[in-house]
């Protein structure tokens, strides 16, 4: 096909603001699994409470790892939950603007990367008399997990088998002392001893048994992979200990949640002589000292607001970079004095208008009248890694206690006699006063602000009864009212200013069994054991209960992603507002009277979801009142007399669709829905897959006793637009290529016909909840005769989500896990002949393909093209229309790999393409999904993360198959490219075959792929890709959506029109990065000279301060 020139490439670029994350790194982004934009309209406060006491220079968890460290088992994660673990990817922690501190290198890495690279210039030792210098190590040659080396007489606990690589042997000491090397300047008399080693450098084992040495392998990191050696380095410098375990932890979640988010004061649990041992030095970081909260303890926004805000600034109005820099400068030694930390962050909140704006917790100056806010919520998050001990709090400032009578701020009554209060009352009888249970009571049922309005909100997340208390009725308008709702600890009824506590072990155990135990304390079956002053394993137990007695929540958790993960659910609870966010789809592409609004949405106290059906009127207004919702119908219905159709795959593949039955699922599928985490491992089996399959399927027999107690059964909608499917709307016409089997089809199967026969399709509603589950609604009107408006269907549960569904039924310290939360796309495909595997046949159909964004890393197809009650009557009729499922499980073929498929956020696109062919008149084709590639999260531990390339995967739109994965271009000279979006396609030729698609990605990049038969057939992945825009600076205006193709009035091609920005996690809802508008001309064949910035003609879009009025220049 001929075509005019390509005279002019560049068209114009419009510049607009839109929110955008941060950078992204190279090769993953940082996602939020709940809606970015739920933030509380009062930024909650927060005193972070850092244990630095000398247990956290350990390099093990548990404590009786100490024991150990001359076993294999210590320098594995297997038994060491610290230690490297070579199938974790190590996130270098970020500073104050999310940019990664410094990257250490295998034969120059740090012993400690936070003071190598943060204002903590000076490093000390856990003996805050001791330098350590150098700080560089080179990891090939030299390997100790410990800042100093303790040498001692006879059975050492240092390795000692100089026959084995990568052991340390010390020789030639009599006496215990320790090894220490001191600059010269401050060297002094200092005796100075030698060792012999015998190291050969970082090593690792892997202990298939646990805290075993039976089975271990040993690896010596050196003949390991550069990216295993790159990943031990970071882990090193950055993870080694429990107090970089921690530091990390803490600065990757508070760097991720968005500014004026949270207002944050923080302190250590004791004064750090260390922070002031050598204070005249200029290079040590003075910025916050490191200690208790004190009188001049201040507590702000975290925000960098002043636009000289840099990574290394420590004054007010740059919050953010103060804190991190604080936090990355804690050290460790002494004692763990919890219980007075804790009364001083109480006390915090009980400040008075005596103290300045900034030293108020309740103050707000964000106003032109600023005043204190009787509504902000105040907690105390403290990160220990154990027992608190060995300090002495004053009682007196401890009046209220978890044993006492008192009547709370409320006028509510709290007996220590009630069943329905025991969880906090019943205790072994102690000596221990306060313990730091009364504490954390105290703080929470004392008014810590008697001259303020009580109007705190509360927060109610579990109304079950008949736990604690007999079964009884609860208001939902008032829960309050309902004893036992007003003593679960799930809940929070207090509206007094008060201080809810969240607690976060690193791994350590208590003798209770956490949380296994937490019903039977409800009970009072069990009881809480008495806290000891010198502390132990009781005093664990003591902190778990401190958490329930101040309506907070407690975290065990010992790796870095589990200490991540259980930080993010914190500050998740604590900054989500009570608030529904509502998406709109409309019955008809045409507004017109009578139409019907469909308003989806979800609730973020209990994290339920909504569907509604309204009347939309001649002016486009929406009523008030709707005409059915889908939740409030499931809920009603009665699953013994009118059961619900609810279907699943086996696997993934063709025509594996099944009833959404225990007995009926693959075995790891029931070892998955059997274990706690959904991991399906064997050494979490908790033995409820059959119970959970029927609380998923809408069973509450077992709620509020086994799993969480829900208000909906239907799950939070946000992701996921609902869909409507009425008559056939692919608007195609009979003219297909000539001999193709859409043409050979005309006279007995034509589209025109398909058409007609479907005029009058039952409407349905299609919507993906995360509740686990793609949902049919019956969409038709009333007046509709056999019409059963809002009422479900049935329901599909994808094999690619199983890993997440135990966390939903999950009763204790419940955190919203997506699932299905993709949108459902809809289009009319033409099989070729009929399949026998999933049963399809040959002809038109309508196709349904779903997503699931963070929800899991897979796609599936089903032909609703007969949605009809009469037709789906029964789990065998609905399973036989789940034509496929293809994930990144699927196995790697000459096609290409799955396992490139991340989470998919990305949009499949329907289209019928040049495929396979053998002749230049396309005239077989095929109809296809185009799936981009989706995003992996920072920390991932896929192979994938490490791609310089972005996949987009062509499926056979009737098996699922792969046919092949379109990669973008490597090697020498090559852009990289990650993160890929949603393509859109294009017909140059009205011949109704795709010849060409367009896609952006997170860099930035606009890409170019070629559809043709040439391209498509050749063995070559990236054939026929080519860049057609290269932005200015890579991942400063990441793309994340479909471009829009307008028809160039200039040639036979198309316009490209595209916009930049990105709102995938709660960090990109405060970025206010400059974003862009972009238009670029297509040239119709491979780009060789991507278009660039600045060969753009650049437009501006200006507000008319006067009118409002949005103009935009006109710039030639």
């Amino acid at each position: 096909m001929n075509h005019p020139p390509f005279a002019l490439r560049c068209l114009l670029a419009l510049v607009a603001t839109v929110f955008v994350g941060g950078v992204a790194s190279a090769t993953t982004v940082t996602l939020s699994k709940t809606p970015p934009g739920v933030t509380s309209k009062v930024a909650p406060n927060i005193v972070v409470t850092f244990d630095d006491s000398g247990s956290m220079n350990s390099t093990s968890i548990p404590d009786s790892m100490d024991d150990n460290i001359g076993k294999k088992f210590y320098y594995s994660a297997d038994g060491n939950q610290i230690y490297f673990d070579p199938t974790v990817t190590y996130v270098i922690p970020p500073d104050a603007f999310g940019q990664p501190l410094g990257t250490p290198s295998f034969t120059a890495a740090w012993r400690d990367g936070y003071c190598a690279n943060t204002l903590t210039k000076l490093c000390w030792s856990p003996n805050s008399k001791l330098y350590l210098a150098p700080n560089v190590v080179n990891l090939g040659t030299s390997f100790s997990t410990n800042f100093l080396v303790n040498v001692y007489a006879g059975n050492s606990p240092c390795p000692r088998n100089a026959n084995e690589p990568g052991w340390l042997n010390i020789s030639g000491f009599g006496n215990s002392c320790i090894i220490q090397e001191i600059p010269t300047a401050v060297r002094g008399s200092t005796t100075r001893f030698g060792i012999t080693t015998y190291d050969t450098g970082a090593f690792y084992y892997v202990c298939p048994n646990g805290a075993s040495e039976t089975g271990c392998v040993y690896h010596l990191v050196a003949n390991e992979s550069a990216a295993i050696q790159q990943n031990f380095a970071i882990w090193y410098s950055y993870y080694r200990t429990r107090n970089f375990n921690a530091r990390a932890a803490v600065g990757r979640v508070f760097s991720a949640i968005g500014d004026n988010a949270v207002r944050v004061a923080w302190q250590t649990l004791q004064s750090q002589s260390a922070a002031s041992a050598y204070s005249t030095n200029s290079a040590l970081y003075t910025g916050a000292p490191y200690g208790p909260i004190t009188d001049s303890t201040k507590v702000l926004e975290l925000a960098n607001a002043a636009t000289g805000c840099t990574a290394a600034s420590v004054t007010d109005a740059c919050w953010r970079s103060q804190f991190m820099n604080w936090l990355y400068g804690v050290p460790a030694s002494g004692g763990t004095p919890t219980r007075v930390a804790t009364i001083n962050a109480g006390k915090f909140y009980q400040r008075t208008l005596g103290k300045t704006p900034a030293q108020d917790p309740y103050w707000n100056g964000s106003t032109t009248t600023p005043g204190e806010l009787s509504c902000r919520k105040n907690f105390n998050m403290l990160v220990t890694d154990g027992y608190w001990n060995g300090d002495s709090p004053d009682t007196n400032a401890v009046p209220t206690n978890d044993s006492t009578n008192v009547t709370l701020p409320d006028n509510v009554s709290f007996p220590t006699s009630d069943g329905e209060s025991k969880v906090y009352w019943n205790q072994a009888s102690t000596t221990v006063s306060p313990s730091l249970a009364d504490i954390a009571f105290n703080y929470w049922a004392t008014n810590l602000r008697p001259d303020m309005k009580n109007n705190v909100p509360p927060y109610w997340s579990d109304l079950t009864t008949g736990v604690a208390g007999p079964t009884s009725t609860v208001d939902p308008g008032s829960p309050q009212a309902n004893k036992e709702v007003y003593f679960n600890p799930a809940n929070d009824p207090a509206t007094w200013q008060h201080m809810s506590q969240y607690m976060v072990t690193m791994g350590i155990s208590g003798t209770l069994t956490y949380p296994d135990d937490y019903t039977a304390l409800r009970k009072g079956t069990k009881a809480w054991p008495s806290p000891a002053t010198a502390g132990g394993a009781t005093n664990i137990d003591d902190t778990w209960h401190a958490a329930l007695n101040s309506r907070g929540g407690y975290f065990s958790a010992a790796d870095p992603t589990s200490l991540v993960n259980s930080l993010t659910t914190i500050l998740s609870s604590v900054i989500a507002a009570s608030s529904t966010a509502l998406t709109l789809t409309l019955s008809t592409n045409v507004l017109s009277v009578g139409a019907v609004a469909y308003y989806a949405g979800y609730d973020t106290t209990n994290w339920g979801g909504t569907l509604q059906a309204r009347t939309l009127g001649a002016t486009g207004a929406v009523s008030a009142a709707s005409l059915w919702s889908a939740g409030d119908l499931l809920n009603a219905r009665s699953l013994t007399s009118d059961p619900r159709l609810i279907v699943t795959s086996t696997a993934p593949g063709t025509g594996t669709g099944i009833a959404f039955n225990y007995d009926s699922l693959a075995l790891n599928q029931q070892l998955v829905l059997n274990s706690s985490d959904g991991t399906g491992s064997l050494l979490l089996q908790d033995g409820l897959g059959k119970r959970r399959v029927a609380w998923l399927s809408g069973s509450r027999t077992d709620e509020g006793a086994t799993f969480r107690t829900r208000t909906t059964l239907l799950g939070a909608i946000f992701g996921s637009q609902p869909t409507y499917v009425g008559a056939p709307s692919g608007n195609f016409s009979d003219s297909f290529p000539t001999n193709s089997p859409e043409a050979a089809a005309v006279s007995t199967d034509s589209y025109f016909a398909f058409v007609s026969k479907w005029a009058n399709r039952p409407a349905t509603l299609y919507v993906g909840a995360n509740d686990g589950m793609l949902h049919a609604f019956d969409a038709r009107l009333a007046s509709v005769a056999g019409s059963n408006p809002g009422r479900e269907l049935w329901a599909y549960v994808p094999a690619s989500v199983y890993a997440n569904l135990p966390a939903q039924s999950k009763l204790n310290n419940f955190t919203f896990t997506p699932t299905v939360d993709g949108s459902p796309v809809i289009g009319d495909v033409f099989f070729n002949a009929a399949n026998t595997t999933n049963k399809s046949t040959a002809g038109w159909h309508t196709l349904l393909v779903g997503s699931l964004r963070y929800g899991g890393r897979g796609v599936f197809g089903i032909d609703v093209t007969d949605p009809s009650a009469a037709t789906l009557n029964t789990t065998t009729a609905v399973a036989s229309k789940v034509l496929w499922e293809f994930n990144s499980e699927v196995a790697s073929s000459a096609a290409g790999t799955p396992a490139n498929l991340g989470y998919t956020f990305g949009t499949p696109v329907i289209a019928r393409v040049a495929w396979p062919n053998t002749d230049a008149n396309k005239t077989v084709g095929r109809w296809v999904v185009l799936v981009p590639g989706g995003y992996l999260p920072d920390g991932s531990t896929a192979t994938a993360a490490n791609n310089a390339y972005s996949s987009i995967f062509m499926l056979d739109a009737q098996t699922g198959t792969l046919l092949k994965e379109i990669r973008t271009p490597t090697g020498t000279g090559a852009t990289a490219s990650h993160g890929i979006t949603t393509p859109t396609v294009g017909d140059y030729d009205g011949d109704q075959v795709a010849d060409v698609a367009f896609a952006g990605d997170l860099d930035g990049n606009m890409w170019r792929i070629d559809l043709s038969q040439a391209s498509l057939s050749s063995t070559t992945a990236s054939a026929g890709v080519s860049l057609l825009f290269k932005p200015a600076t890579v991942n400063a205006q990441s793309i994340t959506t479909a471009p829009r193709l307008i028809a160039d009035p200039n040639s036979a091609y198309f316009m490209v029109i595209f916009g930049t920005g990105r709102f995938l996690s709660t960090a990109d809802t405060a970025d206010t990065t400059m974003q862009s508008l972009y238009g670029v001309r297509d040239p119709g064949a491979a780009v060789t000279t991507p278009v660039q910035v600045a060969s753009l003609v650049q437009q501006t879009l200006a507000v008319d301060a006067a009118t409002g009025a949005i103009g935009v220049s006109s710039n030639a």
